[in-house]
Formats: structure tokens, sequence, C-alpha cells
């Protein structure tokens, strides 16, 4: 009775500590503790109370943030059982530089089935062990071989976790990824070279690679039972993997990710609470009395990859409706009076969406987003033709067979294959001025294209992972830098280009992607898209964060609009840039049931799939083929909307000059400009302050000069007239009195 009052009162110190250091407010922490009336004779009803003692496999001599992590996961662990037995390194004795010594899961497992079996304050019969097993993904190498390395660790998980199954009873067995320790990062550098990677690109890696290895290793234990043979002995694997990222706002701090790591071996509940939106945090979820016990898939099963449901193959190829195809008869010396037949030269800079990730990627293959299917890429992909895949360049392949500069086939920026594709994975606007000086450098030194005088389209798409970072970094992703680096580029292009033409297309409008991940029947893996663009998925409903995003995302699109408006890239004849807006506003497809359409994205519910990109490159096309004032910035993915062709009356690529009307002025020191506004209706509002002239009409001096001349002359008559008149009547005068003198 002693002892258990003794315990009783530790207890309640321990809430009392960890109550100041947990809670917001006057709130404590689980007062409650639900413990077993007799020690349980299954996994399944093991309560945090019943685990005797404490483990941890996977740590290395690095796992400096996992230590912190596990520090406090313990405390709490405490407060259920003040006589929990730790982990050895957390008993400072010899043992522990033993332990830490051994790097491989198998050493590691066998250790610690030494150490629980040797203690002698566990009773083997009557107490329960709760072993976390942490898989380091700071040690994969996140490079072309992931799907064998992969397979390396999953079947290191295994080795280790069939030898716990041996030797250990009364047993759960939590396995957990963990990708934290950036220290690593550094130290594996030379082993690793995708390390030196674009930062961007580096983190759509990791990311990806995480999500694989959890998928395997659900589909290990789910082929192994979760090693539930008998019931004394279970494995569980958290339902998502833990990523300490310094670059990221979802990472959190190391208490939110040990209020998490707890929750998750929890039974959930339905009212468990999460992170408020000021970063507090609020009290650990506590044990209640309808979900009492650890989590196991006995008394909680998760959802498993191969539950999804395959997406339907979709058709990705486009009629061409159009007749006129031919180009100019003459090769034109105005970016003005461009036909899409003139256009000899495609090229592209952006980020993922550009460089083609995960466009043909399977539905259960999260690697496949890896993979960078640049023939596939809406504005630059050349691969096949257009009955099979839609693109810009194989529409332009109708109107110019001989079109160059597409990307095909698969590879990064810096392949062969990729060639006038210099999108690069994971960009954001400050990346984009090194990505057009690559590409005029492939320009000018490919003896396929003559730099001088062949007309070019470039197409520039960027600005969505800096919606998606600008949470973590205001300055940096504000919308005066954004325009700022859009601009730079804009102007090196401007400089370097002859005979361009400059698609650019407005960041799209980011948000509606929150719904793909609100609807939690559509199995997205939201937590991996919280990692890529944790500005969009993590702001709540109404919330001041989203606000903000919905700020950032129109100053985006409205800074290049009024970039482009000030008329500073049409002072030359042979280059401009024009605004496509087809981005501006997103309407989520739906399924019939209205719940949004999966098919239109990749395996992550991030990137997009060749369904979608199909619909962008006729948005794009269509789009070039629209005057200001009239462009399409809504996007509904709508199957039906079909190609737009040039037609006699307007047989150009409109730019803001053309599009003054159908005749449009040759001469490039003319002042005329059209200024365009943002729209706030269903289009884009636009004002001319100069009326174009019909090539027909009088040139308003003639009639000028016409009646100085008339009036001239009419004085000149007039003052003959009365001059001849003026002497008939002198002379007359001057007759008669010669004759009247003659007559007296």
């Amino acid at each position: 009775m002693q002892q258990k009052s003794q315990t009783m009162l530790r207890q309640l110190l321990l809430i009392s500590l960890l109550g100041l250091r947990w809670t917001t407010g006057s709130e404590k922490l689980c007062t409650r503790m639900f413990p077993s009336q007799q020690p349980p004779s299954t996994a399944d009803s093991v309560r945090p109370s019943d685990v005797a003692a404490l483990s941890f496999i996977g740590l290395h001599e690095h796992s400096t943030e996992l230590s912190t992590v596990l520090s406090k996961l313990t405390e709490l662990m405490t407060m259920f059982n003040p006589e929990l037995v730790r982990h050895p390194s957390d008993e400072k004795d010899a043992y522990s530089p033993k332990f830490l010594q051994h790097d491989t899961l198998v050493q590691q497992a066998k250790e610690v089935s030494l150490y629980l079996q040797s203690k002698k304050d566990i009773d083997a019969n009557l107490d329960w062990n709760l072993v976390l097993l942490f898989v380091q993904v700071d040690k994969l190498c996140a490079c072309k071989q992931v799907p064998s390395e992969i397979k390396r660790v999953v079947a290191e998980v295994d080795d280790a976790l069939q030898l716990l199954h041996s030797e250990l009873k009364r047993t759960i067995v939590s396995v957990t990824l963990w990708d934290g320790e950036y220290d690593t990062i550094q130290e594996n550098r030379g082993k690793c070279p995708c390390v030196d990677t674009a930062e961007g690109e580096l983190r759509l890696q990791r990311a990806l690679a995480t999500q694989a290895l959890q998928e395997s290793l659900d589909e290990l234990l789910v082929e192994r039972g979760w090693y539930h043979d008998r019931d004394d002995f279970t494995v569980t694997l958290q339902d998502k993997p833990f990523i300490r990222d310094p670059s990221s706002a979802a990472s959190g701090t190391p208490d939110d990710v040990t209020v998490q790591m707890w929750k998750n071996l929890l039974q959930p509940s339905v009212d468990r609470r999460e992170m408020e939106d000021n970063g507090n945090i609020v009290p650990p979820p506590c044990p209640t009395e309808d979900r009492p016990f650890l989590r196991t898939e006995g008394n909680f099963a998760s959802y498993h990859r191969s539950e999804a449901a395959p997406l339907t193959k979709e058709v990705s190829g486009t009629e061409m409706p159009c007749e006129d195809l031919g180009p100019s008869d003459s090769i034109p010396s105005s970016v003005h009076e461009l036909r899409p037949g003139d256009i000899k030269v495609v090229a592209a800079v952006g980020d993922s969406l550009t460089a083609g990730n995960g466009i043909a990627a399977r539905p259960n293959n999260i690697l496949d987003v890896l993979k960078q299917d640049r023939g596939l890429s809406w504005s630059i992909g050349g691969d096949e033709n257009l009955t099979t895949i839609t693109t810009l360049p194989n529409i332009l392949k109708h109107f110019n067979p001989n079109v160059t500069g597409f990307s095909v086939d698969t590879g990064k920026q810096d392949t062969p294959q990729a060639f006038l594709n210099q999108a690069v994975a994971g960009a954001k606007s400050k990346d984009v001025p090194s990505q057009v000086k690559a590409l005029v450098a492939r320009m000018k030194n490919d003896s396929r294209i003559d730099f001088e005088s062949d007309w070019k389209l470039i197409t520039m798409f960027i600005g969505g992972n800096d919606a998606c970072d600008h949470c973590d970094n205001t300055l940096h992703s504000s919308v005066e830098n954004y325009t700022r680096y859009v601009q730079e580029s804009l102007d090196y292009l401007q400089k370097e280009v002859p005979r361009a033409l400059v698609n650019l297309v407005e960041v799209l409008h980011i948000t509606p992607l929150r719904e793909m991940h609100a609807e939690t029947s559509l199995r997205c893996p939201t937590w991996l898209v919280n990692i890529l663009c944790p500005c969009v998925i993590a702001p709540k409903p109404n919330s001041d964060a989203l606000q903000i995003l919905e700020n950032i995302n129109k100053g985006y699109q409205r800074g290049v609009q009024e970039l482009v408006e000030t008329g500073r890239y049409d002072t030359r004849s042979d280059f401009t840039v024009v605004v496509q807006p087809f981005f501006r506003e997103i309407i989520v497809p739906r399924l019939p049931d209205g719940r949004p359409d999966r098919s239109f994205f990749s395996a992550d519910c991030f990137h997009l799939s060749k369904k979608a990109q199909r619909l962008m490159a006729r948005s794009l096309w269509n789009n070039m083929l629209e005057p200001l004032g009239k462009k399409t910035f809504k996007q509904t993915f709508d199957a039906s909307v079909q190609l737009k062709c040039p037609t006699k009356a307007s047989p150009f690529i409109f730019t803001k000059i053309n599009s003054l009307g159908p005749s449009p002025p040759t001469d490039t020191t003319s002042t005329t400009t059209v200024m365009t506004s943002p729209a706030t209706t269903s289009s884009i509002s636009t004002s001319s302050s100069v009326v174009p002239q019909s090539p027909t009409s009088v040139p308003v001096w003639v009639p000028v000069i016409v009646g100085i001349v008339c009036l001239l002359a009419g004085i000149l008559v007039t003052w003959f007239i009365l001059s001849y008149l003026q002497q008939k009547k002198y002379k007359k005068g001057k007759d008669g009195v010669g004759m009247k003198g003659t007559g007296f």
C-alpha cells in the first residue's frame, strides 16, 4: 500500500512538472491514466502505464535532434509509469558507448534484446516492453538507385524485426521513419553525389524517397502479418515519417515532433487536438476511456497503400482542327506579324511542372514522381505527335514540321534530351536568371539553330514554389523579389536573344490544391505535400495565414502584369513578352460524386498528370491566339476545350501591339500602347490611348495643306482680276480726254 501511494505521489509530481512544460494556460496533462487492473495478456490491450521498459533502435552518434525528442518522449512515458526502465543510453553507464558503436539495426536489436533480458527488475512473464525502431532516412542516398536502396533498407529492418520477434516476449515494436540529422547529410556529401543537387530538387528527392520507403515498409509488415503470429508480440508502423527540415515551416520544434510521435503511439481518438495556428503547443493527447490502449494493427487498423483505387487510363492526344497551317510568305521582321508556322525554335524555363516530374507516374508508385518526363511537358515536350501526346511543340509541328528545341524522353536539364527545356525541379524565381543564361548558351552553341535568323518561342512559368515557401521567409518570397527575378530574366533574354516571343505564364492559383488534401477518401499523402508545400497545406480555413497566401498569389500575378504593361519589352520590333493568364483562376475538377478528381494529379497529389498537362498545353495555345482583353484566365480543366486556330483576319500570334486591331502597325517607332488591368469579372479589361488608323484613310496633314494652297491661289487670282480691272479703267479714262480735246 505504501509503495502504491509513493507511485501515485510520483505521478502527481510528474503531472505538475510536465503540465508546466506541455500546456497552455491552466490546462493539465493526462490527469486520468486508465491503468490496467491486471497485466494484459495480449499486445492489443496494452496501455501506456503497462509499459515497464522503453528502448530505442536506430540511433547513431549524430542523432542529436532525435535524442532530444526521445528524451521528451521518455518523460511522457514516465508520467504513466514512474518505475519505467529507460533506454540504455539514458543510464549513463559503461553500456552506452558500446551500444552507440553499432550502426546496423540488427546489431542494435541484438544489444537491446540482451539488455532487456539481463535486467532483473523486468519480469519477462508480466512486464511489457515498448521498442521504438527508427529508420534513419538521412543515410538514404536519394539518387538514381533509390529502388535498390529502399530494398536494402527494408531487408535490414526485416532482419532486425525477426531477431526481436525471436528473442523477446511481451513486446510492441513501433517502426518510425526519421529524417532530421542534417549534420549527417553534410558528412555524406562524398558518399552521396545527389547532395550537391539544387536545394529545391534535393528536397523533392528526399521527400519522395521517404514516402516510398514508408510504403515499402507498410508492404513488408502486411506481408509478415505484422509479426503478430502470437498474442504477446506485434509490430506497428507510425503513419507518417518525421522530417526535421530546418528550411521548412512544416517541421516544427522538437516539442511538436514529440507530441506527434506520442499521438501516433496511442489509439486515435475522434476529438484529438492539433497544433494551433499561432504555433503554441496544445497538451499531448491522452488515453481515453474508450481508446485507452497503445495502437496496434489489431485494435486500430491502418490504411494501406494497396487499398488505393487505380486510376483509369486517360486519352492524352488531340485532333488538329486548323486548316491554314502555312508560314508567312517571307520571314517576318516584326514579332507582331509572327504566324505559328514562322516559329522554328521552342524553349522553356521553370520548375518541376515544366521539367515533367511525375507526368507519367503510375498511381501507386510515388518514386515515379522523381522521373522527369520532359518529353511529355505541356510547354516544351516533343515526344511522339499531337494525336498521342498534347504539348505546345507537338501543336506547332503541324505548322512547321522542322521546329526544334523541344525536349524528349526523360532526364535532367543538363542532358542532351532536355535540349532547350532548362526547367529545374524545385526551382523558385531566384533560380530563373541562371536558367535563362544556360538556355541562351545552348541556343548559341547548337548547330541546329540559326541564332540570328530563327524565330524563337520561349515559355517561362515560375512561382509555385515561391508561394509554397513564402511563410518560411516572407522577405525572400515577397512580391517585389519575385517580380525582380522575373524582370532580371526577361531583361537578359531581351538583351541576348534576337527574334523571340516570350510566353510569360502567370503563376497558377495555388490554394485550390488544398481541396485535394481536405478530402481524406482520396488517400493523398498529405504529410508529403505538407513538406513540399507547407505554406499552402498547413494554414487552417479562414485563417490569417491563408489570406496572406492568397494575397501573395495574386501579388505575383499582378506583379508580372504591371511589369509587362510598362512597355519595357516593346522597344524592339523583333522581341516582345506576352502575359498568358489561363492559370489566374483554377476550378478543381470533380468526380460525379462531388469529390476532387485525383486523376488530374500525379501519385503525390501535388504534381500534375498527363491528363492535366494535356489541358495546360491547349490552354496555353489558345491564350496565344487570343488578343489582350479577351484572353481566357480561368482554368476549369474541361476536357471539351478545343484548340483555336489562326484566321485570315487574325493570322498572327497576338501581342500587345497587334491586339489593337486586325491590321497591326508595322512601324516599330509607334508609341501606341495597350494597358491591361487585372480582371474583376469574367474578362480582362483593356484601354487604349490611341485608336488605330486604317491604312486607306487620308493623312490628317493633307487637307490642311490643300486648304492653304487653295487660299493662296484664291488670293492670287483675285489680285490678278483686280489689277486687270484697274488698268482697264485707267486706260479708258486717258483715251476719253484726248478725243474730247480734239472735238472742240
